[in-house]
């Protein structure tokens, strides 16, 4: 019998003893339970945006009529002047147009075309004043030396060509033609600059991007078939510029 209550004793022991470590064992934390699931993305990296530079913030300050490129010029000019002789009359009416090429680095070139009528009043001459009997058709090319897109004076030169024809009665040759070629010298006076306000609707409403009011003085050497004139005159107008 007591070889039966030993084997007993250990079998007990043996069947005890993991139990006892089981119990002992401490249970596991959270931080080292792994949960299985998705491996986590990475953080997209935070791009900084770049500041905007002073000139796009003065770019946006600039009015839309003073950004856009004139394409287009219409005018009126008026000359008084004592040609061809002193005490003479010589004056000259034009309605001109212009097409302006897109700007260059400094200025802005322009080609038209020109109508008018050259009324002419000289004491003891059979040249005759009434404006219909004279007119004159021509061409130009001006440079605005435009460097500013605030800019309250602007210079200008031009090449002009004319031919003319005008009547004659004291020698009883009747209507006489003739050309001229000149270079004018003069300045343009922004009207936009004074007034901003009605320059935004002048181009919100018609496309206009400026108003000037001109002065120039062009050379005249007029050759006709009975005579030769040279003089200058004093031309004042206006312009309109389109895009």
């Amino acid at each position: 019998r007591l070889p039966l209550t030993l084997l007993l004793l250990l079998s007990f022991s043996m069947i005890s003893v993991p139990v006892a470590l089981a119990q002992e064992k401490p249970p596991e934390t959270a931080s080292e339970a792994v949960i299985p699931g998705p491996t986590p993305s990475p953080t997209p990296a935070v791009v900084a945006k770049p500041e905007q530079s002073s000139q796009s913030d003065e770019d946006e300050s600039v009015p839309a009529y003073l950004k856009a490129s004139p394409r287009w010029a219409f005018g009126l000019r008026l000359a008084f002047s004592d040609f061809p002789i002193k005490g003479g009359l010589g004056d000259s009416f034009q309605l001109f147009t212009d097409y302006m090429l897109p700007s260059i680095k400094v200025g802005t070139l322009s080609f038209g075309i020109h109508l008018g009528s050259f009324p002419i009043y000289a004491p003891d001459t059979g040249l005759p004043y009434p404006v219909y009997e004279n007119y004159s058709v021509g061409a130009q090319g001006r440079f605005q030396l435009k460097f500013m897109q605030r800019q309250l004076i602007i210079p200008t030169a031009a090449v002009e060509w004319d031919y003319f024809s005008l009547k004659e009665y004291d020698t009883g040759a009747g209507q006489l033609t003739g050309s001229s070629v000149g270079v004018s010298l003069g300045a343009m006076l922004s009207m936009g600059y004074f007034d901003p306000g009605t320059a935004r609707q002048s181009f919100e409403g018609l496309g206009m991007t400026d108003t000037y009011l001109t002065a120039e003085m062009r050379t005249a050497n007029i050759s006709t078939t009975l005579f030769d004139l040279s003089g200058s005159f004093w031309y004042f107008g206006i312009r309109l510029e389109f895009e």
